[in-house]
C-alpha cells in the first residue's frame, strides 16, 4: 500500500509540476517572445503541449548509478521534482530581472 501511494503521489506532483513548468514558460513568452516576434500569447495549456513535444523530442537517457545506496527510486523521483521545481523557479526569477533591464 505504501508503494502505491508514493507512485500516486510522485504522479500528482509530475502533474503539478507540469503545469508550473507551462505557467513558467507562459510568462517568459509573454514578457520576451509576443513584442519580439510578434506572436500571440500562449496559455497556460498550450504552453505545457509545447514543453511535452520538446521534451519528447530532446529527451536523451541517462543512466543513474548507485540508486539503491541513496535511498531508492523513491528518493530519485523526489529529488527529480525538486530539481524541476528549481529550474521553473530560478528561470522566472532571471527572466524577471533581465525584464527589468528590457
Amino acid at each position: 500500500m505504501k508503494t502505491t501511494f508514493k507512485v500516486i503521489l510522485v504522479i500528482l506532483c509530475n502533474l503539478a509540476l507540469a503545469v508550473y513548468a507551462g505557467y513558467t514558460l507562459s510568462v517568459l513568452w509573454s514578457w520576451f517572445v509576443i513584442e519580439a516576434l510578434g506572436v500571440q500569447a500562449l496559455s497556460i495549456p498550450e504552453a505545457v503541449g509545447v514543453l511535452l513535444i520538446v521534451q519528447f523530442a530532446t529527451h536523451q537517457y541517462s543512466r543513474i548509478e548507485g540508486k539503491e545506496e541513496n535511498g531508492g527510486a523513491y528518493s530519485l523521483a523526489c529529488a527529480m521534482l525538486i530539481a524541476s521545481f528549481m529550474k521553473s523557479t530560478i528561470a522566472l526569477v532571471c527572466g524577471f530581472v533581465v525584464l527589468q533591464f528590457y
